[in-house]
């Protein structure tokens, strides 16, 4: 077994881990910060709404959105996080995502902080 980032229990590790694979969560969600700002410059939107489904149960995906976020506000200040809810599995994303396009719709972009939020807000109509 390789873990990324994070990993079974302790007992498990000494049983079946052979590696690991770490990233650098915040200077991850610095280039999503990065590419959104990129988007909402290029399209003259100066205060985008932006909601997040998140993981935040794992470390690893509140550092992604502290990377984002800082990147973000930085180069487009105006920049709001108007929700921030959790969906880290897929059918649950797909709900959330749905009902933060009704909830919302002046909403200008959602970010997705693991695969499964980002697949689920793909697939919720975003």
């Amino acid at each position: 077994m390789i873990c990324y980032n994070t990993c079974i229990n302790q007992k498990g590790v000494d049983k079946y881990v052979s590696a690991y694979l770490v990233g650098d969560p915040l200077e991850f969600g610095k280039k999503l910060g990065n590419a959104a700002a990129d988007y909402f410059i290029a399209n003259k939107i100066d205060q985008p709404k932006i909601a997040v489904i998140n993981c935040e149960a794992f470390e690893v995906c509140v550092q992604r959105r502290k990377g984002f976020e800082e990147v973000l506000k930085s180069r487009v200040p105006g920049a709001q996080i108007v929700a921030n809810q959790e969906g880290t599995v897929l059918d649950k994303a797909i709900s959330v995502g749905e009902k933060l396009i009704i909830s919302t719709p002046d909403l200008n972009a959602i970010m997705g902080e693991s695969g499964g939020a980002t697949l689920g807000r793909g697939k919720s109509g975003t």
